[in-house]
């Protein structure tokens, strides 16, 4: 943890129980869980944050007035400790909504559902994972099309309607910092202590989400979301280079089950001068794309099941310095098992299973345990 980091919580710590006293209305909220990941395959292994790994968070929210309120998120996990929301938040209306500081960036439907305890599986859809994914190591597949959470400087305005009873729009369109890098993106750098804009022209990007909502008891479908996401900036400190993402997602409540699915593709403009690629550069850019399909369902009261299909491709000319065995298209497959036992309220033990099928990496047996709670 950097001082830095620890003077801005130790404000928080500080200026939050004062805030208390005054009578301003404070939360406090978090989750807590630490995994077990281990695999068959030593080469998986020493490519992945196999072992234990913890992730925490802390959240508090502070309601100064009915129409401002301040939001802060700790995280720790496989970055190390950062700050990945702190920010100020003006709500006069439901339809018009303002944020400004260190923001989540609403990009793809995974967005709302990052926190550990919000998910049945111990690991993140390979087009939004982070230390957990097999071969992401930046000279592999460099991880997927966005990690999450993905917190950045900016402003986001933001907002819902109601077009008639049961659809209901929301809206979110921001500006930020954006992506860091030189050739490709360095994930590493969103997470440093001092969250500054690498070239200083912003990136910009928005979010559309139309939802149907059933009112009719016992309807078979309880409700329909469709959303589509978009971005782009520069992203290398000279801002000769650009990234563009895209995704788009459904989710659905059919009876028991709730049924998901979302595809996201990023392509990142690469320098085609420098030395060191094994082979010749026709494209200069890099292109990622992925999809993610669940399903999951309660089987008991307390015992909730959930199945993924996902995948992520990498197209484009592996950079200088990559792995031997990263090819011009690449492509990772997994099937993921998880089951996750509510103990008692607020604490609950997750296990996943992972089947990576046959790649240029080659293939790997992954299973996750793990307890953690919630409050």
């Amino acid at each position: 943890m950097t001082d830095w980091t620890i003077f801005k919580l130790a404000g928080c710590l500080v200026v939050l129980p004062l805030a208390a006293l005054a009578g301003v209305n404070v939360n406090v909220s978090g989750s807590a869980y630490v995994d077990f990941m281990g695999t068959d395959t030593a080469d998986a292994r020493q490519n992945s944050l196999s072992g234990l790994t913890p992730e925490l968070a802390l959240k508090l929210d502070v309601d100064a007035t009915d129409e401002l309120a301040v939001s802060v998120r700790a995280c720790l996990g496989c970055h190390g400790v950062t700050l990945d929301r702190f920010h100020v938040e003006w709500t006069p209306t439901p339809a018009f909504n303002v944020q400004v500081g260190r923001i989540t960036v609403p990009f793809g439907d995974f967005t709302q559902r990052y926190d550990t305890s919000a998910h049945r599986a111990a690991s993140k859809p390979l087009i939004y994972e982070m230390g957990r994914m097999v071969f992401g190591r930046q000279n592999q597949m460099n991880l997927g099309v966005t990690p999450t959470p993905y917190g950045d400087t900016g402003a986001l305005v933001y907002g819902q309607v109601w077009l008639g009873k049961l659809v209901q729009l929301w809206y979110g369109a921001y500006v930020v910092g954006g992506f860091k890098g030189e050739n490709d993106l360095d994930w590493a750098s969103m997470y440093q202590s001092y969250f500054n804009d690498n070239n200083r022209i912003p990136s910009g990007g928005a979010r559309v989400v139309l939802t149907y909502s059933a009112e009719v008891p016992g309807a078979v479908l309880k409700d329909v979301s469709l959303g589509v996401s978009g971005m782009g900036g520069g992203y290398d400190r000279a801002h000769t280079r650009n990234t563009f993402a895209f995704a788009a997602d459904l989710s659905a409540r059919i009876g028991p089950i709730t049924a998901r699915a979302e595809v996201a593709l990023r392509r990142t403009d690469i320098n085609p001068n420098l030395p060191g690629y094994r082979l010749e550069v026709i494209d200069p850019w890099i292109e990622k794309s992925g999809f993610y399909v669940e399903l999951e369902h309660a089987l008991f009261d307390r015992v909730l099941l959930g199945y993924r299909f996902d995948g992520l491709q990498r197209a484009g000319v592996p950079l200088p310095g990559a792995d031997p065995r990263l090819q011009p298209v690449t492509l990772l497959l997994r099937y993921t098992q998880a089951v996750q036992v509510n103990i008692i309220t607020g604490l609950f033990a997750k296990g996943s299973y992972e089947y990576w099928l046959p790649s240029p990496f080659g293939s790997a047996h992954v299973f996750h345990l793990g307890l953690g709670g919630v409050f």
